[in-house]
């Protein structure tokens, strides 16, 4: 644990490394109030800065913020038990208002669409079963009783990464989510194996799924925009250790294609291929009219701009920093 101070603010970096089974417990314990969070996809550790409540967090992997109405809400990931929801009014007076038992939880994602919040929560694995074939959740905020409801369960393979997104669908904008799994190597005769794309059913009121997008070891993903098209982005990682994804010490020789997609109009299709390094995580950022694809390895964080022209991306090496 590493504490700094700057602009009256205290920062508290937390990384876990090894077997999750061993997790402890973590206090937070500040002086007056704000809390911000945010996260490696990976969900390898949690970055938080806090001015002022108390929060017990047990290996926490995500954490996302919103508000409705005068409440303000700050949700915590666990890697172990559950994922927990605090009410307050920022900066001041948080409390516990729900707890998701939830299963080795890798990553959680927001969204708003028309009047609903959504959260998707992936899960990787149940240590009382030894399994990795974990049902996801989607969950939506009820805004009568101020809590999450379930909504449905997705079947996934040790799933690493949950993100929402929208995009043109018959005629409309619709929502979509991208459950991306880590199973190495992936198992092409099930559905579970490849990284998932459910689009919301407005008929059902469910997600469907869509698509199941062929992944090698998939530990993270990115949907972001090149111009007008819409793409998405995966990190793809080689190094597969006793059903866990080991991010510690990878070898610098474990070379692997990452894959990106772009959307047509109705499907998600392969465009471009990045040979990479064991990648723990993948993101994208705009410096101007430029699209840059960064991808953090064990050794480096390679830069790429990004173009597309007639479903094919091309990639620019940006800039290579060692880390």
């Amino acid at each position: 644990v590493h504490v700094a101070t700057s602009a009256q603010s205290v920062q508290v970096n937390v990384t876990r490394s090894g077997d999750l089974g061993d997790v402890a417990a973590v206090d937070f314990t500040t002086s007056s109030i704000t809390a911000l969070g945010s996260s490696s996809a990976s969900g390898d550790s949690i970055l938080t800065a806090f001015t002022a409540s108390d929060f017990t967090t047990i290996a926490p992997s995500d954490g996302q913020m919103f508000s409705v109405g005068d409440w303000d809400y700050l949700i915590i990931a666990n890697a172990q038990g559950s994922t927990d929801i605090y009410q307050g009014h920022s900066p001041s007076d948080w409390r516990m208002y729900q707890s998701i038992t939830t299963l080795r939880v890798s990553a959680i994602d927001l969204m708003t669409f028309g009047n609903t919040i959504f959260l998707g929560i992936a899960n990787s694995f149940d240590k009382n079963t030894g399994s990795t074939q974990v049902n996801s959740y989607i969950y939506t905020f009820d805004t009568n009783i101020k809590q999450f409801t379930k909504l449905q369960d997705i079947a996934t393979s040790n799933a690493s990464n949950v993100e929402f997104f929208t995009v043109p669908f018959s005629g409309e904008t619709a929502l979509g989510v991208v459950l991306t799994n880590y199973e190495f190597p992936p198992d092409v005769s099930t559905s579970q194996g490849p990284s998932l794309i459910y689009i919301f059913n407005t008929d059902y009121g469910v997600f469907v799924q869509h698509q199941a997008l062929i992944t090698t070891g998939a530990v993270s993903s990115t949907v972001f925009s090149v111009g007008d098209t819409t793409a998405l982005a995966f990190g793809e990682n080689n190094y597969y250790v006793d059903d866990t994804i080991n991010l510690i010490d990878i070898p610098n020789n474990y070379s692997i294609i990452s894959h990106v997609y772009y959307w047509d109009g109705s499907n998600f299709v392969l465009g471009g291929e990045l040979l990479t390094n064991a990648v723990v995580d993948v993101q994208v950022a705009t410096i101007g009219t430029r699209t840059l694809l960064i991808y953090a390895d064990s050794a480096t964080i390679d830069i790429y701009e990004v173009s597309f022209n007639g479903g094919v991306f091309s990639f620019l090496t940006y800039q290579t920093a060692l880390t």
